[in-house]
């Protein structure tokens, strides 16, 4: 015999006695089962095989984009991001014992199949709103003693076949809403700090325009590099796709809290222009490095530069 039900609360101290002498199901609803060998009660597993179960509105949830193959021990996340309320959120390896290296942390791609391209790996800062945007920070392990500090490897992924000339690229990019440029930092632990920065300006008549490139800190020198293009998209004077390109580079030192001296005149190694009155320049503003570019009237001008520089103290942003 057995009772099937919808439901069945047991209140506390209440009890089942069972008198039936077989071990068929006796009493069985959502979630509780009653045999001669006792009460069994459970919950089914939301989702499909392999998905990771989570609280849903209180109730067991699975998402095909969350995933744990217990095999190959892959965990399989759709999109992953990480909101650690006030604080930072990490991502990070476990630290090491004693006298054993730190784990590797690695983000990979999905290796293609066929002729298909392999996936990208974008790790993207939260966007501000009325502030500063999130920073994608990828900090090595420190090492301890006499051990040395983990490397940070970003590696575009190789080309096959017909495509061994269109290697991944591994695309390095801060987007400085105050500066309007992008740009890319490599420093050492109270070393020198190089960086390589990216932009672009527009003119439309012979107004020279500006961007800053770094305050130079007191007591500090900087050598600073700089390609810089100048193509007409439009305006009345001038002729379709006038261009212009140059290549500069100049040192600049600060004694004690003076104001940034230039070394020596500014060395121009390449300066080609279809105006001559088109230019790019390095300018100090009180204590700051500028880019300075200066098109002509009415020409609608679009300039693209790279700027690469290095400072002796370790102390700019």
């Amino acid at each position: 015999m057995s009772i099937i039900v919808d439901d069945i609360q047991i209140a506390k101290g209440a009890g089942i006695k069972n008198r039936f002498p077989d071990t068929r199901d006796l009493l069985s609803g959502a979630g509780i089962t009653v045999t001669n060998a006792g009460i069994t009660a459970g919950v089914g597993a939301a989702g499909s095989d392999t998905q990771v179960q989570f609280n849903d509105s209180n109730l067991l949830g699975g998402d095909s984009d969350f995933t744990w193959n217990k095999t190959t021990n892959l965990l399989s996340l759709g999109t992953l991001n990480l909101d650690g309320g006030t604080t930072t959120p990490s991502l990070y390896a476990d630290d090491a014992a004693a006298d054993t290296n730190g784990e590797s942390l690695q983000i990979l791609g999905q290796n293609a199949l066929s002729n298909a391209n392999g996936g990208d790996v974008e790790l993207f800062g939260g966007a501000g709103v009325n502030g500063s945007g999130g920073s994608v920070e990828l900090i090595g392990g420190n090492g301890a003693t006499d051990g040395l500090g983990g490397s940070i490897v970003l590696d575009g992924g190789t080309a096959a076949g017909s495509q061994r000339n269109g290697d991944g690229r591994a695309d390095v990019l801060e987007t400085d809403e105050t500066k309007k440029n992008g740009r890319f930092i490599l420093s050492s632990n109270g070393g020198p700090v190089i960086q390589k920065m990216v932009g672009t300006m527009t003119t439309t008549n012979a107004t020279s325009a500006t961007t800053t490139i770094e305050t130079l800190p007191t007591a500090d020198v900087m050598y600073l590099e700089a390609r810089v293009t100048g193509h007409r998209t439009g305006g009345a004077a001038g002729t379709a796709d006038d261009s212009a390109a140059y290549r500069f580079s100049a040192a600049y030192k600060r004694v004690a809290s003076a104001a940034p001296t230039v070394m020596t005149a500014i060395q121009s190694d390449f300066s080609v222009e279809d105006q001559a009155g088109w230019d790019a320049t390095f300018v100090v503003s009180t204590n700051d490095l500028r880019l300075q570019v200066t098109g002509a009237t009415d020409n609608n001008i679009t300039w693209h530069y790279e700027i690469t520089y290095i400072s002796s103290n370790g102390s700019i942003t």
